[in-house]
């Protein structure tokens, strides 16, 4: 149930109020979740699915040496 849905929440013109519309803080101490997606997530999920592209084909899978799942050290955006 929702607790910003009521009427009593509502203006006239059924906007929400302008006390519910608070942004929140920007945590300017984490990297964004944009760029931890773009340079860190997918570059490792591509090397994963070339890996296993290649150990489906017959090639020996001793050969490779698959990323590491852990994100640290981050590289970071700022």
């Amino acid at each position: 149930m929702s607790m910003t849905n009521k009427a009593k929440d509502r203006g006239s013109n059924g906007k929400l109020l302008r006390k519910y519309r608070k942004k929140s803080k920007r945590n300017w101490d984490s990297t964004p979740s944009w760029y931890a997606n773009m340079f860190m997530n997918r570059p490792k999920r591509y090397q994963n699915r070339m890996i296993c592209h290649l150990i489906v084909k017959g090639v020996d899978p001793d050969t490779f040496v698959m990323p590491v799942a852990s994100n640290k050290p981050h590289m970071y955006y700022w």
